[in-house]
């Protein structure tokens, strides 16, 4: 079930450019290294952000949450 849930597993070409936003203090499991590896093999642009110090929950802080919406607005008027 697990695998079939698994956004990773499903992904082809014509999936949509993505954009992960984490906090530095979150599990590195979040950084999605995975899935990011076989998005750039399918030439699918995706993209990163790490807040440093921030936890998992960082949009309660006005200057993160900042950072993080200007930061997906850049990436996504710079790919679609």
């Amino acid at each position: 079930m697990y695998q079939l849930a698994s956004p990773r597993l499903h992904l082809d070409r014509n999936d949509p450019p993505l954009m992960f936003i984490t906090g530095g203090l979150d599990n590195i499991d979040t950084n999605a290294v995975p899935i990011r590896r076989d998005m750039q093999r399918l030439k699918i642009p995706s993209g990163i952000l790490v807040i440093p110090d921030a936890p998992h929950n960082f949009t309660k802080d006005p200057e993160w949450f900042e950072l993080s919406m200007s930061t997906a607005v850049f990436f996504f008027d710079s790919h679609l």
